[in-house]
């Protein structure tokens, strides 16, 4: 997703809704400027590996997505995630 969001300038996220929802594959596209019409950039299976172009252009999707700065903000809010401040001076202990 970090690649497409460098490549294209955004990028957005679809979870497939086939199976029985365990690993879940997840599609990665993104949207030209002033477009509302989907480019995929690739679909991948649970283990980041790409889907065969057969599994990757069925209708099999969800219709919600996240863009890339949802999905980075649900990840930092997952592992508690506080960027340290390097402007701040650390007192030795």
């Amino acid at each position: 997703m970090m690649t497409c969001a460098k490549k294209h300038g955004n990028a957005h996220v679809r979870i497939g809704v086939t199976g029985t929802g365990q690993k879940p594959c997840y599609r990665v596209f993104y949207k030209m400027e002033n477009q509302s019409k989907e480019t995929i950039y690739g679909s991948y299976w649970d283990n980041h590996d790409p889907l065969n172009k057969e599994d990757a252009v069925n209708t099999n999707w969800g219709t919600a997505s996240m863009n890339f700065e949802e999905i980075d903000a649900l990840l930092k809010e997952k592992i508690k995630w506080k960027q340290s401040d390097s402007r701040v001076k650390k007192e030795p202990l």
